[in-house]
């Protein structure tokens, strides 16, 4: 799996119960209430070298090993935030700032993402989360890929 800092909580009761699907255990998102112009931060990244996929031998049991398989292509990282504005079980994506790449960056690196708003809604939560593998809850990466992340900041 991937290494992944996200906000909001972990629930451990969620990874044991569903041991094969990781997002069972990730509750994203934590009370917000602004509407800020820009995400920002500095990041260094080294993608792994082998990029393969772990595909469960019994989907039901995490235990009972897995097949992994090289794939075509190289890692990335993904780092973004996401503005929601939740009610009830209803949720709605009002803003997102996004970025994704598989570049090799050796030195800590600093970018502004703009959120781009698809309402003029207040939202009532934040999502942020940054991942050296974007696709590490599908067991897909590569061994080895380093996301390092520092000075996060929401730029008004």
């Amino acid at each position: 799996t991937a290494g992944t800092l996200f906000t909001g909580r972990f629930d451990i009761n969620g990874a044991i119960n569903h041991p094969t699907d990781p997002r069972q255990a990730t509750h994203f998102g934590t009370p917000f209430s602004l509407r800020p112009v820009s995400f920002k931060f500095r990041y260094s990244y080294q993608p792994g070298d082998l990029y393969v996929r772990a595909t469960l031998n019994n989907p039901d049991n995490i235990f009972g090993g897995f097949t992994v398989a090289e794939l075509q292509g190289n890692d990335m990282f993904t780092g973004y935030a996401i503005l929601e504005k939740r009610d009830g079980s209803g949720v709605v994506e009002i803003g997102r700032a996004e970025m994704t790449s598989g570049d090799l960056q050796n030195e800590l690196t600093e970018i502004s993402l703009p959120f781009v708003y698809s309402s003029d809604q207040k939202p009532t939560h934040i999502t942020v989360v940054f991942s050296s593998s974007k696709d590490g809850d599908l067991f897909t990466g590569a061994v080895g890929s380093t996301l390092l992340v520092d000075d996060v900041e929401l730029v008004y």
